[in-house]
């Protein structure tokens, strides 16, 4: 005796569903380690975050070297001297965490400013190995040389 129709076309249907879902749930798992380099800043933004307080917004994350702040100041005319808690960074890999608000020296974790305010941005840099906050570098904007967006120096 043959099943009938709708039953064979049921039972289609809930194979090509599992089918679908497996292959979906490949490309899922593919993508939860971002293979980024600044997948392993993901987990210090609990640090960055406490280090601005909270009425801030959160503009990006990049896995770099404390050089890539080095070299964004050095190119601002008449800037502070640089701390030595930054230029210790220059080849070692840090995590770049940028916010957006209204930021006061006094009011960050280890600030530091390159030029006077008023602050609209701030670039924590975390070391990952250690999760410690290093700086906090306020900005009057955020510096177009670095691309939060993609995960690259500019």
């Amino acid at each position: 005796m043959r099943p009938p129709r709708h039953f064979v076309a049921v039972v289609a249907v809930l194979i090509a569903s599992a089918v679908g879902g497996a292959a979906l749930g490949g490309c899922a798992l593919a993508r939860n380690g971002l293979g980024t380099r600044s997948s392993q800043c993901f987990r210090v933004l609990p640090e960055a975050k406490q280090a601005v307080g909270k009425r801030v917004v959160f503009a990006g994350v990049l896995s770099s070297s404390g050089g890539t702040l080095v070299k964004v100041v050095n190119h601002m005319p008449n800037h502070e001297a640089l701390p030595d808690s930054l230029t210790g960074l220059t080849h070692e890999t840090a995590c770049l965490v940028a916010y957006r608000g209204d930021f006061t020296l006094s009011g960050v974790q280890r600030g530091w400013a390159p030029l006077s305010g008023p602050y609209r941005a701030a670039i924590v840099v975390v070391r990952p190995f250690d999760e410690r906050v290093v700086v906090t570098v306020l900005f009057r904007k955020l510096p177009r040389s670095i691309d939060f967006r993609d995960g690259s120096p500019g």
